[in-house]
């Protein structure tokens, strides 16, 4: 896929598409990563459950059974966009990685 830029963003989003968890305030749940750059992230979760996504947000990549890849602790909810279909994307910023 190629990647997408706007004008008013710092870095380049790359579509991605993959399950992640999504764990924030004690909560946790399962969403669809939609995006990645250097320094955000979007992911898709169903609207019943956006409202247990508190202001910071840590993502993990199921890599296999019992073994996770952290993209992303503690990141800061920057968005979310409510959709007809009763999904909510989440756009979080965190700092960039290298």
């Amino acid at each position: 896929m190629k990647p997408t830029t706007d004008e008013r963003r710092r870095y380049i989003r790359v579509p991605v598409s993959g399950p992640v968890r999504w764990r924030s305030g004690g909560r946790s749940g399962s969403c669809e990563l939609l995006n990645v750059s250097p320094g955000g992230t979007a992911f898709q979760v169903p609207v019943r459950v956006v409202h247990d996504i508190g202001p910071t947000v840590t993502l993990d990549v199921e890599l296999a059974p019992n073994a996770n890849w952290r993209l992303v602790e503690g990141a800061t909810v920057v968005r979310r966009q409510t959709h007809e279909d009763g999904t909510c994307t989440v756009a979080v910023t965190h700092p960039p990685t290298d």
